[in-house]
């Protein structure tokens, strides 16, 4: 039996190390030396920055040890307004904006904004920067053409309702989708649906019920079990000015990415951001203007930004 629902569910197993440091701004010549070997016509590009080298690198928030189900109903119980005519996936983009656990990780089309990411020491609870004693991380995403969804996507429908089950019911939903694909079920409707006799076609049931209550349409099933075990990047609805300001989009992902996130997939590079640089990197980018202010917009982060921008020996 392959490893059910995925709890260290990420990329960071094909993540190719790259020894060549990230110094300053003028990584595009670093860039194309390495997305140049990728065929970019079926590829598409992306890029992620994190401010230390972690174990769990480009990990969803939700498989560091989150309870899922329970942080998305805790969302809509206490501020129920927030939430109202928003799809499934429009509302756990919402929630990851607003720091909930979910099964989203940010990306963003420009390197840039990417390299900030992994140059500032971000804190969103103080908002402010500090010197930061560790290397940072910045990641270059190479997937194919087919894996990049749009938000109105069935198959980021499909994962952004697994939110809605407990642990539970998502191991019991891989054991029986890792039973159809082997039995080379490749597509499941009512027809199959009706020969199976195994209690975890329950909770497929239950989950495709959930599923359904957006689209109508998935009652009569169809649903490809692969899909529900993959990671997609999905460019989503920009109804905030942060994820326009940033030139972002999630990655989402299924129970179980590492079994169909193979390299013919996704091509992964990391490069380090060496601590002794990230002053100067950030201290380039806000002359480009990108800093603080900037990439989130808002009056808090202007303000911090002028604060900080009066003391030279602060990062901003």
């Amino acid at each position: 039996m392959r490893n059910n629902l995925g709890m260290r569910n990420s990329w960071s197993s094909i993540v190719k190390k790259i020894n060549e440091p990230i110094c300053d701004t003028n990584i595009l010549k670093l860039l194309n030396k390495y997305e140049s070997s990728i065929d970019k016509n079926n590829y598409n590009f992306f890029y992620r920055g994190e401010k230390q080298i972690y174990e769990t690198c480009l990990t969803p928030s939700v498989f560091r040890n989150a309870n899922e189900k329970e942080a998305y109903f805790d969302a809509l119980t206490y501020f129920p307004n927030e939430f109202v005519g928003l799809s499934a996936l429009s509302q756990l983009a919402k929630m990851q904006h607003y720091t909930y656990p979910t099964r989203l990780l940010d990306l963003t089309t420009n390197p840039l904004v990417a390299l900030w990411f992994a140059s500032a020491d971000y804190s969103t609870k103080t908002i402010s920067y500090q010197h930061d004693e560790k290397d940072g991380q910045f990641f270059v995403i190479a997937t194919r053409k087919k894996n990049i969804l749009s938000f109105e996507s069935d198959r980021a429908l499909l994962l952004s309702c697994l939110a809605k089950l407990d642990d539970e019911e998502k191991n019991m939903l891989a054991k029986f989708l890792e039973h159809q694909l082997d039995n080379n079920n490749q597509k499941l409707d009512n027809d199959c649906i009706k020969q199976l006799k195994t209690n975890n076609v329950n909770v497929f049931q239950k989950y495709i019920s959930e599923v359904s209550r957006e689209r109508t349409a998935f009652l009569n099933y169809r649903t490809n079990p692969k899909d529900i075990f993959s990671t997609f990047i999905v460019r989503p609805l920009i109804n905030n000015d942060r994820l326009q300001k940033q030139n972002g989009l999630f990655a989402i992902f299924g129970l179980n990415s590492e079994l169909y996130n193979n390299n013919d997939e996704y091509k992964i590079y990391s490069f380090v951001i060496p601590k002794q640089c990230k002053q100067k990197i950030v201290d380039e980018l806000d002359k480009l203007g990108i800093n603080q202010a900037t990439l989130f917009g808002d009056i808090e982060s202007r303000a911090k930004y002028n604060d900080l921008k009066k003391n030279a020996n602060k990062v901003f």
